[in-house]
């Protein structure tokens, strides 16, 4: 599984994207964010994450799932490592990411972008629990389109 942690998402002069390690090392990411196939349409409040996969020709994976379909405890770690574990669960090591952040959809439909978990830990991240303005544009079209394709 990939590093849990908030990443530094940057855009190159040349429009690339990447992201950056706490060591200053960019490593490049996609531009494209789409919806993914596991999505639920429950109603209500859901656990989000973004998984940037470690090639770059595949799109980053925006994942939106309530509790009750990928079976959250309330006594096995946070919703954001516990989603993670769910998603790793039907792909295994078939698919590999470089690194995840999370999100969330609150009962009132608004995103929240403030995880600890997810966004204040790792080797990408900048130490701040809330998601950068260039993963949150990206997050908000995404989800509000329930766009499979969505170029940032």
């Amino acid at each position: 599984m990939p590093e849990i942690g908030s990443i530094q998402v940057i855009r190159k002069p040349d429009g690339s994207m990447a992201v950056i390690d706490a060591s200053g090392r960019e490593y490049p990411i996609s531009r494209i964010y789409g919806w993914s196939s596991h999505n639920c349409s429950c109603r209500g409040r859901k656990t989000g994450l973004v998984l940037y996969p470690s090639d770059i020709s595949y799109k980053n994976i925006v994942l939106l799932v309530c509790e009750n379909c990928y079976g959250y405890t309330s006594n096995d770690g946070t919703q954001h490592e516990q989603l993670l574990r769910w998603y790793y669960r039907i792909y295994g090591d078939s698919k590999q990411y470089r690194c995840v952040s999370g999100f969330s959809l609150k009962d009132d439909g608004s995103l929240g972008f403030n995880s600890y978990s997810q966004n204040a830990t790792g080797p990408y991240s900048d130490g701040t629990r809330q998601m950068g303005s260039i993963e949150q544009a990206a997050v908000q079209a995404v989800i509000n389109g329930k766009l499979d394709r969505c170029i940032i």
